[in-house]
């Protein structure tokens, strides 16, 4: 073979090629031989697709992991770009990274997971999205976050998990981003809870927050769900107990003094109570122990003797009978004043209006006005006569008791003549008699002349 010096490189190459193709091609066709060369292309062809070379025609080497060829003739080979990947040699186009993966860099040839705390909702990210407040993700490759679920918040952005609520506090709605803190009047008493209790009977809440509703103490009560504070047991009731819902009525024979009580005392002897009594009533005379009572009162005092001047029968005089007592409990059975009877020293003469056996005067000015009314049948001139009121005062209720008497005194204005007076009117009358007989005499015998 002749080698012209003085051609191109190029062509010297091609006539090299040439002639090593004429041998290859002598040698193969050897009687007896079989050869498994394969001509090549022909020389210029351009690199297809997915292959590219550094003049773009063959021979051509395939595109590298996380780079591809698009067009045929290529001279270099492309890098994927952020958001996309090529995990294939030889390949055409990039992927797109899918929902829950991203690519935050060039040439890449995989597409990362989200991670935790994290989510990708989007094909073709470069990067992915913290979990808002309300929400978490606790898987790796998430395409979107959890709501937090009822009972549990989110305070954080970018978190794994949901908190539960704690002691004291509630979640009632889902993605929330804080607990809830229970109101005076209820509490939460376990984690992750939904909703706050109410303070049930015989409890209260009277803080916020709270993980536990208190018992009423001992001489307080609570008779509603939800209370902020415990009621004092009232005058005449006592709470021996913690946690109760409503006061006890001090039994016959106790009373309970005041607000708040956690027992009731028992009566000293001389005095009694009727039930819910906030002191004892004095049932003996005399009686100088711990104790209230009826105290009977009236415009006439509580007895003595009262004159009333003149009366005419048909006339009345007020009298009003009150109860006196400043003790005002919550039982009138223990100050009332019971009216039970009264009587009269002449009731043919005398009569009292206004009056109702057994009626009963409250404490505390508690009164009944009653008329003593004179009859018809009274006589004229001086009188006097005894009212007497039978009372429970000092004894057991509507037992008899004191009894309170007034008299009074006065007279009947009915005109009665005098002796003297009555004498020289019936001179007169006569003296007027005899004149008029005479006057009759003389006019006869005149008359007659």
């Amino acid at each position: 073979m002749v080698v012209n010096h003085d051609a191109s490189p190029s062509d010297r190459k091609l006539a090299a090629l040439r002639v090593l193709f004429s041998a290859a091609a002598a040698t193969a066709m050897l009687p007896g031989t079989v050869s498994a060369y394969t001509a090549p292309p022909p020389i210029g062809q351009p690199c297809n697709p997915g292959t590219w070379s550094s003049n773009g025609v063959q021979p051509c080497q395939s595109a590298d992991l996380g780079h591809f060829v698009a067009a045929s003739g290529a001279t270099s080979q492309t890098p994927a770009p952020m958001g996309s990947y090529v995990d294939t040699t030889g390949a055409t186009a990039a992927k797109l990274a899918p929902l829950g993966r991203y690519v935050d860099t060039v040439g890449a040839a995989s597409a990362k997971l989200a991670p935790v705390g994290s989510y990708v909702d989007t094909v073709g990210a470069t990067a992915a999205k913290l979990a808002p407040l309300g929400s978490y993700s606790d898987t790796a490759g998430a395409s979107s976050p959890k709501l937090a679920p009822l009972g549990s918040y989110v305070d954080t952005v970018g978190a794994a998990s949901a908190k539960l609520a704690p002691l004291g506090r509630y979640v009632d709605t889902v993605g929330a981003t804080s607990a809830k803190v229970a109101p005076l009047g209820s509490y939460v008493d376990s984690v992750g809870a939904t909703a706050a209790k109410l303070a049930p009977l015989g409890s209260y809440v009277d803080t916020v927050g709270a993980a536990a509703a208190k018992p009423a103490p001992l001489g307080r009560y609570v008779d509603t769900v939800g209370a902020t504070a415990a009621k004092l047991a009232p005058v005449g009731y006592f709470v021996g107990s913690t946690g109760q819902s409503a006061p006890q009525a001090a039994p016959a024979g106790t009373f309970a003094a005041g607000l708040g009580n956690s027992a009731a005392s028992p009566c000293a002897v001389g005095s009694n109570a009727y039930g819910a009594a906030s002191a004892c009533r004095i049932i003996q005379a005399g009686f100088q122990g711990a104790g209230v009572g009826p105290l009977l009162g009236s415009n006439f005092g509580t007895g003595g003797s009262h004159d009333l001047g003149a009366m005419l029968p048909g006339d009345s005089v007020a009298i009003t009978i009150t109860n006196t007592s400043a003790d005002v409990a919550n039982q009138h059975q223990l100050t009332g004043l019971t009216l039970l009877s009264y009587t009269l020293s002449n009731p043919a003469q005398f009569d009292l209006t206004g009056f109702t056996s057994g009626m009963e005067l409250a404490a505390g000015g508690g009164s009944v006005p009653l008329s003593l009314h004179a009859k018809a049948s009274l006589p004229p001139g001086a009188f006097s006569v005894m009212l007497t009121l039978n009372t429970d005062q000092e004894a057991d209720y509507r037992a008899a008791g004191r009894q309170f008497s007034y008299t009074f005194t006065g007279f009947n204005a009915v005109a009665v003549p005098e002796p003297e007076s009555a004498a020289l009117l019936l001179a007169g009358l006569g003296a007027l008699a005899l004149w008029r007989r005479r006057q009759g005499g003389a006019g006869a015998g005149a008359r007659g002349a």
